[in-house]
């Protein structure tokens, strides 16, 4: 009797547990986030602070070497069907140099553009982008830029290749000299991988050629390391990272500038629920601003 009781008592708690689950509210379950069905509508926001370092190799000397430099960016996916999306871009930096407007490392910048894609999150993305930028220089000189390219991504289980390819136009338009860095070209390639969703560390390499100082070419090569990691239950990241270029004119007399940047920052992402969501169905690309930045380093070697 007190087995048949038993086993009845067991039998009526295992049939209960699962309605009392049923029961409970919202808040009290755990649920794997859902991979979206579709590209999304989704934005990050980044602020960083930097420092720079300059390598001189010039015959005219920097005045100011090392000085720190703020920067942010904002980026926005807007799906168009299935498989189509938009997305638009905006960024800014600025740096702070002692010697103020009369420094040669007051290389301030910002810049907007927009990609126009085709995307499938198992395989890939193809697609259009381009930009405009503006520089304030020293000696009330200014830059001005713009770019058109292709660009396209292949996905790999973790692993995001991207490259891109660009007509480059810059030019000094209030500068005597005959510099600038018209009809030039960008090539570009990153590499990201995700450790996890919410863990990604990122390598790239771009190169900008054909610029011009007084009739001798100035070509611009540039590198970087990037590690982006989720330190809140909201969805906010942070992130360091180190960009480095080499500004070279192909004439000694005008020598070269080595530039090496630290940064820490912060994100804001919406739309996803994670950054491998981000990246295979939201916000995916970027700009390759070192065309933008390397015209701004044409006027200390002239």
């Amino acid at each position: 009797m007190n087995i048949r009781n038993s086993l009845l008592a067991a039998a009526a708690l295992a049939i209960s547990v699962p309605v009392h689950a049923a029961d409970l509210p919202d808040s009290a379950r755990f649920e794997e986030p859902a991979t979206p069905a579709g590209l999304i509508f989704s934005g990050i926001v980044e602020g960083a602070v930097g420092y720079s370092w300059l390598t001189d190799d010039t015959n005219n000397e920097f005045s100011d070497t090392e000085y720190p430099f703020l920067t942010g960016g904002a980026y926005v996916n807007i799906p168009l069907g299935m498989n189509f999306s938009a997305q638009l871009d905006m960024n800014a930096e600025g740096y702070f140099s002692d010697e103020g407007q009369d420094s040669e490392a007051q290389r301030s910048i910002v810049s907007g553009g927009a990609h126009l894609n085709w995307r499938d999150p198992n395989i890939g993305l193809l697609g259009v982008f381009g930009g405009v930028g503006l520089g304030s220089l020293t000696d009330d000189d200014s830059s001005q830029a713009y770019w058109l390219g292709i660009e396209g991504q292949y996905y790999w289980n973790n692993l995001t290749l991207y490259a891109q390819a660009a007509f480059f136009n810059g030019e000094i338009p209030d500068h005597s000299s005959s510099v600038d860095f018209e009809d030039a070209y960008i090539v570009r390639g990153v590499a990201r991988y995700f450790i996890d969703p919410d863990f990604r560390i990122e390598g790239e390499a771009s190169y900008a050629a054909e610029g011009n100082i007084h009739g001798d070419d100035y070509d611009s090569l540039a590198w970087g390391l990037r590690a982006d990691k989720r330190i809140s239950n909201h969805p906010i990241y942070g992130f360091v990272a180190y960009r480095g270029a080499l500004h070279d004119a192909d004439n000694p007399s005008e020598g070269a500038v080595t530039v090496h940047d630290l940064m820490v920052g912060l994100k804001f992402a919406f739309g996803g629920n994670s950054l491998l969501d981000q990246d295979r169905y939201g916000v995916t690309l970027d700009q390759p601003l070192n065309g933008l930045r390397a015209t701004n380093y044409i006027t200390p070697l002239d």
